[in-house]
């Protein structure tokens, strides 16, 4: 065979390939746009971006200045869940998501969520409630205001402590807790920051799997017990958990592009994986939440 022959032979090779590389990159990466309909639990569908690849080549975290340490974490194609949910009644027991995923044993973890703060900047509310047969304050976070400072309360194991978590009013922010038994501490993070560490916890012991976990009510039995003045009031966006202490630089990431997020998350509220109870309603969200 002559060496032209080769040559073509060749190029059409490498041509070839390029095309299936291709063709394998645009079945993975759905364009901005795209959407798909679910069913809520008890009727209705919802329309929701599913977004894969939400970010444009030239807003990859590449573009925003991280180191290669910090652009490695973040995998080809990262999947981060795009649901919001708002909460429309303040001082009610009706209005709740419970999550159905099962909730493994965990000595680590982390709860992160775009949240809206009200004209008091504070949390508005129970964010997160997890409770067991042998522990109902398994896992809270719940925020409010007292003496005229907004506060936050941490329980772990019915463990409690109280900090003050003034936050700026009536916007979304990036709220992010990471809990580790063993080390008795819990870090809160604002806006992809760390806002301080919690280090006064004693019981290290488990986060005993298998309980019920509870979106917008702060439960005092399982799936019971609320109280209307610890049930949230405002949106909550993104919200997703970890049964491992997340790195400051992935929960950084995460506030900085919006739709960037470690892929194992065991917890998301993706409307197939929640039933909503009450007033809750679904919103869609047509853009990525984000500090920058």
């Amino acid at each position: 065979m002559s060496n032209l022959s080769n040559v073509i032979l060749l190029m059409l090779f490498l041509n070839y390939g390029a095309v299936m590389v291709s063709s394998q990159r645009a079945k993975r990466r759905p364009s901005r746009n795209e959407t798909k309909t679910m069913n809520l639990q008890g009727g209705g569908t919802i329309t929701i971006n599913n977004f894969v690849n939400c970010l444009p080549d030239d807003e990859r975290p590449g573009s925003k200045g991280l180191n290669n340490a910090e652009e490695n974490f973040l995998l080809d194609e990262p999947e981060c869940p795009l649901t919001s949910y708002e909460f429309h009644q303040p001082r009610q027991t009706t209005d709740y998501i419970r999550v159905k995923t099962p909730v493994p044993d965990m000595y680590t973890g982390t709860v992160c969520a775009w949240i809206s703060t009200g004209a008091d900047g504070m949390m508005q509310g129970t964010l997160v409630s997890y409770a067991t047969a042998k522990q109902f304050n398994s896992l809270i976070l719940f925020g409010y205001k007292k003496n005229g400072t907004a506060k936050l309360d941490v329980f772990i194991n019915d463990e409690g402590y109280f900090t003050d978590l003034p936050l700026t009013k009536e916007r979304q922010i990036h709220f992010c807790a990471a809990f580790n038994v063993i080390g008795g501490y819990v870090k809160i993070f604002i806006d992809g920051s760390l806002d301080k560490t919690i280090a006064r916890f004693q019981k290290k012991v488990v986060i005993e799997g298998g309980g019920v976990l509870i979106i917008g009510q702060e439960q005092d039995g399982l799936a019971s017990g609320f109280m209307q003045d610890q049930s949230y009031k405002g949106q909550i966006s993104n919200f997703m958990m970890w049964d491992r202490e997340l790195e400051t630089r992935e929960i950084r990431v995460m506030a900085d592009e919006g739709c960037e997020c470690p892929r194992d998350y065991f917890a998301a509220l993706t409307p197939d994986s929640v039933t909503l109870a009450g007033g809750v309603s679904a919103k869609v969200m047509k853009k990525c939440p984000a500090t920058k």
